[in-house]
């Protein structure tokens, strides 16, 4: 996770330094269509640096309060917001206005990223974020310059913006995975797609594979296979395994436990053995296998289900295994 986070704080820098040249490199073409007169810009320019001032002075107490990741993702999506803004301004006042959110959102990642990679990482990646921001700062005129040659200085703006919120994608990702809660929305979406855990058998007889959806109540109780094997417990005793899974019907939902806690398997006869595990889950999905000791003469098994006051039985036929 470390090295994967070293590299997104260096592109969170690249980031804060593409804007910073736009100004200069655009206002000889921007003043004169914002009523402005050339030293304006000086301006705009001190109200950046206001905001920023008063924004690093309070990234302490707000690491403190939302982490650093959270500040991170915060001022980013802010000073994108205001870099849009910018591209939409017709009146030099508006571009005063929209100063004041990118001043904001420019302190607090600085501050934030440069406090987290003193107390995490050694001396030299302090040196290379700074280079990274001059990286930034450099192509920011390059990226404006080409846009004045086409759609504006507007369109530069825009463009910027979009990477902005670009990086804030990819921030808020990295917090959602760092959380764990990225891996369990994937694997939500796994079991709606493909399930595929391994049996519990060490040698498989036969197997199938099925797609059976139940909904119960705000969750779906998915049979995704079938497969007959000999209980590792006791050699020469056949067993049918079926594997299932449930998630909530929305993605990325919780999903009630006690789906699966009450879900079995049996005989038509009405054998019914005790579970040996619930399998692997999280809040997001449950994968589970229900077991059942079969006869010579059972071709089928029996998939019961009974909470929330709802009863399922379902009959599913055994997967064809010559010698069984």
């Amino acid at each position: 996770m470390a090295s994967l986070l070293l590299p997104i704080i260096y592109l969170a820098f690249i980031s804060l330094g593409l804007p910073d040249a736009l100004l200069g490199a655009a206002w000889p073409t921007m003043y004169p269509q914002l009523g402005a007169q050339v030293s304006w810009a000086g301006g705009v320019s001190m109200i950046i640096s206001a905001c920023t001032i008063l924004s690093a002075l309070a990234s302490d107490r707000l690491n403190e309060r939302l982490g650093t990741g959270r500040v991170t993702a915060i001022s980013v999506a802010t000073t994108a917001a205001a870099l849009f803004g910018f591209s939409f301004c017709h009146a030099f006042w508006q571009l005063c206005l929209w100063a004041i959110p990118y001043g904001l959102g420019a302190g607090s990642v600085d501050a934030a990223l440069n406090n987290y990679v003193a107390l995490h990482y050694k001396s030299r990646h302090m040196s290379w974020l700074h280079c990274m921001w001059g990286v930034g700062a450099s192509l920011g005129p390059v990226i404006m310059g080409q846009a004045l040659a086409g759609s504006g200085w507007q369109g530069g703006y825009r463009i910027i913006g979009i990477l902005q919120v670009v990086l804030t994608v990819v921030l808020c990702a990295q917090a959602l995975l760092a959380l764990g809660i990225l891996g369990m929305v994937i694997d939500s979406i796994s079991a709606r797609i493909y399930p595929n855990e391994p049996s519990a058998y060490t040698a498989v007889a036969a197997t199938e594979r099925l797609d059976i959806r139940i909904p119960v109540g705000n969750d779906i109780l998915r049979v995704y296979r079938i497969s007959i094997g000999q209980a590792d417990d006791t050699p020469g005793v056949w067993e049918a395994e079926v594997q299932l899974c449930a998630y909530d019907r929305i993605p990325g939902g919780i999903v009630s436990r006690r789906l699966m806690e009450q879900t079995w398997l049996e005989t038509p006869g009405g054998r019914r053995d005790p579970p040996k595990g619930s399998g692997r889950g999280n809040w997001r999905v449950e994968y589970g296998s229900c077991y059942v000791r079969l006869s010579p003469e059972d071709t089928y098994v029996v998939l019961r289900f009974e909470a929330f006051d709802e009863q399922i039985r379902l009959e599913l036929p055994l997967p064809e295994q010559e010698g069984l």
